[in-house]
């Protein structure tokens, strides 16, 4: 055989047999399949690809706008979006993904009241639960946006994108207005409904002949202006008090006077009158008091009074003079008298000052005369007996002369 076909033939063969060879020795060859769920939901990296058996391959999913990674599934597992895979056999994974809706959560007014959830993002399909707290002053009334009724819970499924807003109101209480007794007077306003916490200001004003006297309920006081802060439900009453006029006069004018002479009282009030008579008159009655024989006396005012004190004219008797000498000693000089007569006189030193003063039938000194060179003087008599006119040198240097001149009027 040719030499030269012999060597073409050898060298075919050993190429055969290195094919052959290479074939046997050569390592397998693996295939990743990944998708997402939904497909829309976000992405995988890598994606797949053919891989040598036990390569080891990083996964990383990453979630779309909107979405957020679940878990893995498939020839995976596991809820954290990295995962590594070992290549021993065709491989098929599966990347989950959650759609995302976003909640926002307002209050109108801003400050009455609060809701538990402000705002948040939830996985589509989540029942979130709602509570409105009003602020003091406030009550729920009802929601608004895409939330509906009066109820203070409520729960939304988060099927999109929501915005809820709760909506509050102020709390409205009652002033009512009571009157007693119910002719006596007024208030202003008399009724009204207003929001918690407002500052209402009432003025009572009393009917002719009734004067204002205290706040009775849910206030208290005198002052004829009220504030109430609205805080709850007020009944305040108004109490007046009715009044009755007193006037008193004199019978005849000049005969002597009377206190008080007129006045505005309360109902049931009782007032002491008392009458004094000028010189040389002495009381005799009243008329249309509790007690017309006394002085001072009484009146109850329970109606309109009008009273009079009468007085009775005196007669005066001769008048003497009565002359007296003192050198340091003291002199009485008795003046007996009823009670009503009226003693009216002037005493006159020549010489120096002296002391003088009238005593009681008690010895109780009724009028003082002090230290006087001359002094007018007059008494009526409020008991019968002996009044005495006391005089007394007061310096004891010498001889005084002294005149004394009284009249009784009786």
């Amino acid at each position: 055989m040719n030499k030269n076909i012999c060597v073409a033939i050898l060298a075919t063969l050993l190429l055969v047999s290195a094919l052959v060879l290479g074939a046997c020795c050569s390592p397998a060859h693996y295939t990743l399949s990944t998708s997402s769920n939904p497909a829309e939901g976000g992405s995988i990296s890598p994606s797949g690809g053919s891989y040598v058996d036990k390569t080891e391959v990083t996964l990383v999913a990453t979630p779309a706008a909107g979405y957020r990674f679940d878990h893995w599934g498939g020839n995976a597992s596991g809820v954290s979006n990295t995962v590594g895979i070992t290549m021993n056999a065709q491989k098929t994974v599966t990347a989950y993904f959650v759609r995302l809706y976003d909640l926002s959560v307002l209050t109108s007014p801003v400050g009455g009241g609060s809701v538990n959830i402000s705002s948040g993002t939830y996985d589509a399909g989540t029942g979130v639960t709602l509570v409105a707290t009003p602020a003091i002053g406030y009550k729920f009334a009802h929601w608004e946006g895409d939330a509906s009724g009066t109820s203070g819970n409520t729960v939304i499924t988060m099927d999109g994108d929501k915005t809820i807003v709760a909506v509050f109101s102020k709390v409205i209480y009652t002033l009512e207005s009571r009157l007693s007794p119910g002719g006596g007077g007024s208030v202003d306003p008399p009724d009204g409904n207003y929001e918690a916490g407002a500052n209402v200001t009432l003025t009572a004003i009393p009917a002719t002949a009734y004067r204002f006297d205290h706040w009775g309920g849910d206030a208290s006081g005198a002052s004829i202006t009220l504030n109430v802060v609205m805080g709850s439900n007020k009944t305040v009453t108004a109490y007046f008090t009715r009044l009755y006029n007193l006037s008193a006069s004199s019978n005849p004018t000049e005969g002597g006077s009377v206190s008080p002479t007129r006045g505005a009282y309360d109902a049931g009030t009782v007032v002491t009158l008392t009458a004094t008579a000028a010189l040389g008159y002495t009381f005799k009655n009243w008329n249309g008091t509790d007690s017309n024989g006394v002085n001072p006396t009484t009146v109850t005012m329970n109606s309109d009074k009008s009273v009079t004190v009468y007085f009775t004219k005196l007669t005066a008797h001769p008048q003497e003079p009565i002359d007296g000498e003192l050198y340091g000693q003291i002199v009485s000089i008795p003046i007996q008298l009823n009670a009503g007569q009226w003693v009216q006189g002037e005493i006159i030193a020549n010489t120096y000052d002296i002391g003088a003063q009238i005593q009681d039938p008690n010895g109780n000194v009724v009028k003082e005369l002090g230290r006087i060179r001359q002094a007018t003087f007059s008494l009526q008599a409020q008991t019968s007996g002996t009044y005495n006119f006391v005089i007394y040198e007061n310096y004891g240097i010498g001889h005084n002369f002294y005149t004394l001149t009284y009249t009784i009027y009786s």
